[in-house]
């Protein structure tokens, strides 16, 4: 009797601990979840920040000795019953090493997580029980990217009234279905309508982010200053705009400082893109005005660019794609895989690649132009191996995106000196580039 009490208590005890996993709504999932260091290779340490039948995002790190090993960047991912997938992107904060990937979630009181990259390798594997605290803290972690929101194109935005713009005196003239607006007290502006005439490049760029997300960028830069819009979106719509700025920097490098434009969004009005005035001309070291009286801004600023560049060569810049950059890979480089990100420095465009050569691996960029440099991958200073002497391109050095052949991009940090840098005859791009005169025009047409 007493064997049949406890085998019915069992099965009781088991069927309590699937029951709520089985009746879950999708919300009953959201909240913290904890494994301490079970195996020896650290804690793991999730958020579920909400969880509809369809949508889930997450927020996940890893602990070992007190420092996160892995930073993850997750984008909102899909449910189906007790299974989500969630696409990532992870950086090796150890190596310096960048790769997407997924994480494969089981729901329920304990939920099972997977996380593999996209070659397939298996990064994490654990099962975290559900805990009353989250063990993130506000400055620990990454933030997930917010949940999309409906498509703003175009834009349902009130627009009141129209602005004049005047730049260091003189008053900017707009064509007429693109005139500056006052949208929500701020005034915004075509793309490029206003920065080139302050010594502004502005480059769009749209592209596949992942399996699952397109990402939009809008690029500004002057000098050794950059400011980068940045959404995803996907089918279900897409997310808000973030801003981040670099100085002396690019931007594959993680030193960016972030700018709140939660009330500060570009719009899309028409079919043209409009960006916030003020935001952009500040962060580039201009005095910015309002008269009232008028709905006049007065813009002061040195128009002056060491890269500026015509329309004809942003243009080209834009259309150089990951597949152009992926073209030019030597042949001897081997296992190359390729970061989906268009990136940019103060003077040019360029893409990034994983890969491995005779010594190595190494880290490839390809410039817009055909400007190559390759560093070597850092490793303990008793492991590292000799230097590699510079191969000789087998064709004749191309001009850099501003005609020059003596210009070359920013120099690379001092502990990761270039161990080849080399160019190739980009023909067509090379084509589409023109010398940068020494001042911008006082007009140019908008995107």
């Amino acid at each position: 009797m007493k064997k049949k009490l406890a085998a019915l208590f069992a099965m009781i005890t088991m069927l309590a601990s699937i029951l709520p996993s089985v009746f879950a709504a999708p919300s009953d999932y959201v909240g913290a979840y904890y494994t301490g260091n079970t195996d020896g290779t650290g804690g793991a340490s999730m958020d579920i920040l909400t969880c509809t039948d369809s949508t889930i995002t997450i927020r996940f790190m890893r602990i070992k000795n007190d420092v996160e090993t892995y930073k993850y960047i997750f984008s909102e991912g899909t449910v189906n019953g007790d299974t989500a997938v969630i696409p990532c992107h992870m950086i090796n904060t150890v190596s310096g090493s960048e790769f997407d990937g997924k994480a494969v979630l089981t729901l329920g009181n304990m939920v099972k997580v997977q996380i593999t990259s996209s070659l397939g390798a298996e990064i994490y594997t654990g099962t975290l029980p559900k805990v009353t605290e989250s063990h993130f803290t506000d400055n620990t972690g990454t933030q997930p990217t917010p949940p999309p929101v409906t498509s703003p194109e175009p834009s349902d935005t009130e627009i009141t009234e129209s602005a004049t713009v005047v730049l260091n005196g003189t008053v900017l003239e707009f064509e007429e279905d693109a005139q500056p607006y006052i949208i929500d007290n701020f005034t915004y502006v075509p793309l490029r309508s206003v920065f080139s005439s302050m010594g502004i490049n502005v480059y769009w760029d749209e592209y596949q982010k992942n399996n699952y997300l397109n990402e939009q960028l809008i690029t500004c830069t002057k000098n050794d200053i950059i400011i980068q819009f940045a959404r995803t979106f996907n089918s279900s719509g897409y997310n808000v705009w973030s801003l981040r700025k670099w100085v002396n920097s690019d931007t594959s490098k993680n030193d960016a400082v972030s700018i709140d434009i939660a009330a500060l969004q570009p719009e899309i009005i028409g079919e043209r893109s409009y960006v916030p005035l003020r935001v952009i001309s500040e962060a580039f070291g201009a005095t910015v005005d309002w008269i009232n009286d008028t709905n006049t801004v007065n813009i002061s600023c040195d128009t002056a660019n060491s890269y500026w560049y015509p329309g004809e060569t942003i243009g080209a810049m834009e259309d150089f794609t990951l597949d152009n950059a992926r073209s030019y890979i030597p042949s001897d480089y081997s296992s190359t895989v390729p970061i989906s990100t268009p990136y940019f420095a103060p003077e040019s465009k360029f893409y990034l690649f994983d890969s491995i050569d005779a010594y190595g691996p190494v880290k490839v960029k390809i410039y817009y132009g055909g400007y190559i440099v390759v560093n070597a991958v850092e490793k303990p200073a008793e492991t590292e191996n000799p230097t590699q002497a510079p191969k000789q391109p087998s064709a004749a050095p191309t001009a850099a995106p501003d005609g020059n052949t003596e210009a070359s991009p920013a120099p690379e940090d001092a502990t990761t000196p270039p161990k080849q840098v080399f160019t190739f005859d980009l023909t067509d791009d090379a084509e589409k580039a023109t010398d940068a005169p020494s001042e911008p025009p006082a007009e140019t047409s908008d995107k």
